[in-house]
């Protein structure tokens, strides 16, 4: 629990430290292992993170959340196939976990399998209608189909629901721009640019980071 607190409170060197004392007390608990690899995830360590995450999966290898984390530490590294295998072991595991799937189908959309990535995508919609960047992803990938009326419903819902999600505002932009609607356009572009503005400080998620690409 001292880890986990240091590791929320960004200081990742005393996580690891408080978890490697806990695996000498407890070298078979699974769950060690994994916030091990977490915290070597958030300090950008991703050779140690994979590695924790592969030992978390040795002692129980229904360690659903060990796979997805191995997963996206590989499409970090720019092997998307190796982060496919592990999104696919995570949703055997887990196949109803709408955030596996909106990560399962961004890593589908990047690999051009554009049909199965957009059902992948309203398949976590379905599961939880709440995620902005789930709404989000649909918009685009309606707009870049040519379905403006659905891309701008799906914006719409995100930038609703997260009224802070810039990459959404360009998109809905650049979607009441093909639509004819200039006004809503130029003010959509407005609050991206603020936004963009405003974030230079303010770091995502590095597990979501890829969703709001």
């Amino acid at each position: 629990e001292q880890g986990r607190i240091y590791q929320r409170s960004g200081d990742q060197v005393s996580a690891i430290r408080s978890f490697l004392t806990a695996a000498k007390a407890q070298p078979g608990s699974p769950a060690i292992f994994y916030e091990l690899g977490m915290s070597f995830f958030f300090a950008k360590e991703n050779e140690r993170a994979i590695r924790h995450f592969k030992h978390s999966l040795e002692l129980d290898p229904t360690n659903d959340r060990a796979e997805f984390m191995m997963g996206v530490v590989e499409i970090w590294g720019g092997h998307l196939e190796k982060g496919r295998i592990h999104f696919q072991n995570a949703l055997k595991l887990q196949p109803r976990n709408p955030h596996y799937l909106l990560h399962y189908g961004v890593l589908l959309a990047k690999l051009n399998e554009n049909d199965a990535a957009l059902a992948n995508m309203l398949e976590a919609r379905k599961l939880d209608p709440s995620n902005p960047l789930t709404h989000y992803q649909i918009g685009k990938r309606y707009r870049q189909a040519g379905k403006l009326a659905e891309a701008r419903r799906e914006l719409e819902t995100a930038v609703h629901l997260k009224p802070d999600l810039s990459p959404a505002f360009y998109q809905l932009g650049s979607t009441y721009r093909q639509l004819g609607d200039e006004p809503k356009a130029r003010a959509a572009f407005e609050k991206f640019q603020e936004l963009v503005h405003r974030e230079k400080t303010e770091p995502m998620d590095p597990i979501d980071a890829n969703l709001e690409e």
